[in-house]
């Protein structure tokens, strides 16, 4: 073989190798997807334990929770399909910030401070929004390398033909 057939085999196997990465790449980005949405979903079903709870503690119980419950109807509605994280996540925003508003509501009632199913509650909560945190910042960290991948692949004019997009988050 001649230099130029090796060099030839060199580049088409570096290539390969790279729109390979690129794809697992893009595979873990999709399932890093699908798992924080299906946390999402989780922590809506912990909100009527939430509700249940809190009930006899609170005076203006239904108008605290009017709101919420309102969101968690809005996102039960996604689950006849599989909802992708940026159709859900401003969804999700508003349901985080009427969460921390109830808790800032419930955190001024001593007793209900004392009750082991509300802070049960309260913890699995909390876990489970921390975890989401978690799985964010790696899907933000992972997306972002793969849009680099994918700047640098577009630079090449093998790069154009090779059907991959950016993630944007």
């Amino acid at each position: 073989m001649h230099m130029w057939q090796y060099l030839i085999f060199g580049c088409i196997w570096l290539v390969s190798l790279y729109y390979l990465f690129l794809l697992l790449l893009e595979n873990k980005v999709e399932k890093l997807e699908e798992k924080i949405v299906a946390l999402f979903q989780r922590r809506a079903d912990t909100i009527p334990a939430l509700y249940e709870c809190t009930t006899s503690y609170l005076t203006k119980h239904e108008s605290i929770f009017e709101e919420i419950l309102r969101l968690r109807k809005h996102a039960f509605s996604f689950s006849g399909y599989n909802p992708t994280l940026h159709e859900i996540l401003p969804l999700e925003k508003q349901i985080h910030h009427e969460l921390n508003f109830i808790f800032d509501v419930c955190h001024t009632h001593n007793k209900l401070q004392k009750d082991a199913r509300f802070l049960y509650t309260r913890d699995i909560l909390l876990q489970k929004s921390h975890e989401i945190w978690k799985y964010i910042e790696l899907y933000k960290h992972i997306t972002q390398k793969l849009n680099t991948l994918i700047m640098i692949k577009n630079l090449t004019v093998i790069g154009l033909f090779l059907p991959i997009e950016r993630k944007y988050f």
